[in-house]
């Protein structure tokens, strides 16, 4: 109750006393540490780990650690407390596979973030259950301050992928985050045409949801695929039907694959078919005049008959 009441010297004559477990849980497991570390109370930390026997890493029932909820909610003071204690585990988990620095990423505490960066035992790539790393979590928030400062810590592996192979790249990219990307994209190390479980490069996501800042960004690597093809065989080219300037910023780019056609056991057509058949006049032209596609490709559907790319729109579907 000293603790919940905030009332300081009350909870330092308990904690002198010596009749005390400093150790105690509740029923949820929840020690004297996790609610002082919860509640931002830096001078109750300082009281508790002055004394001898204190577990700095005891969790609760949900796995959190006083690290982590210090983290969780930002309370710079009770985090650099515990951190003074030499057996502190920075790299301490919750049941979700939530470190510190997860934790702190995901809620965007950028002065937590700075902080257990100086730790030279912290993880930058653990994982959480789902795969994913502080750095992912960063940029699928688009937190570029907090980004930047994972991308600076050398033994970071920025092409790690979560449980469906998604890169921090192909994340930022399917969220439109134009600055983050662009960050991501001056590390050297970064592979720009990693897939993931359905084979497509961050390129095919940026395009797939219209993100034409991210599609320029992205084509301005000299080392960008922009021909590679998911599980389907569709190359973003195929995906960028519909949305005018990203077909143009595609065959502008140069070195794209105009008549790539999809896998025939899917739908083995080229970018121009599926802009005749869904009625995009621009991008039929721009096809045509600016990528010099062939207007006389031929389409097999199914493996069952080929028809030629003006007339899709006469197949009957009974």
């Amino acid at each position: 109750m000293a603790i919940i009441r905030g009332n300081l010297r009350i909870f330092q004559l308990l904690v002198d006393s010596g009749r005390a477990d400093l150790n105690a849980k509740d029923s949820n497991n929840v020690t004297f540490l996790c609610d002082i570390a919860a509640l931002g109370f830096k001078e109750f930390a300082e009281v508790l780990l002055a004394k001898r026997g204190v577990d700095v890493n005891l969790a609760d029932s949900t796995g959190d650690t006083p690290l982590i909820r210090s983290s969780v909610l930002g309370h710079l003071g009770v985090l650099k407390t515990l951190l003074t204690v030499d057996e502190i585990r920075v790299n301490q988990r919750n049941r979700d596979g939530f470190s510190a620095l997860m934790a702190a990423s995901w809620r965007q505490h950028i002065i937590i973030v700075k902080e257990l960066l100086k730790q030279p035992s912290i993880d930058v790539n653990a994982k959480e259950i789902n795969g994913f790393t502080a750095l992912h979590l960063a940029v699928g928030l688009g937190n570029l301050d907090i980004t930047n400062l994972l991308l600076r810590v050398g033994r970071l592996d920025i092409n790690q992928k979560s449980n469906w192979k998604k890169s921090a790249l192909s994340i930022a990219s399917q969220m439109g985050h134009a600055d983050v990307v662009r960050s991501l994209l001056l590390r050297k190390d970064l592979n720009v045409n990693t897939k993931n479980v359905l084979g497509k490069t961050a390129l095919h996501i940026a395009v797939g949801r219209g993100h034409l800042k991210v599609v320029a960004s992205l084509l301005s690597r000299k080392d960008i695929d922009a021909n590679s093809a998911s599980l389907f065989g569709t190359t973003p080219l195929h995906l960028a039907v519909g949305s005018h300037k990203i077909v143009l910023a595609l065959l502008r780019h140069g070195g794209v694959d105009v008549n790539k056609q999809s896998l025939p056991a899917y739908l083995s057509r080229a970018a121009i078919h599926e802009a005749s058949e869904y009625g995009h006049v621009s991008d039929v032209v721009a096809l045509w005049k600016v990528g010099g596609a062939d207007v006389n490709l031929k389409v097999v559907l199914c493996r069952i008959r080929a028809e030629s790319r003006l007339r899709p729109a006469l197949r009957v579907n009974f």
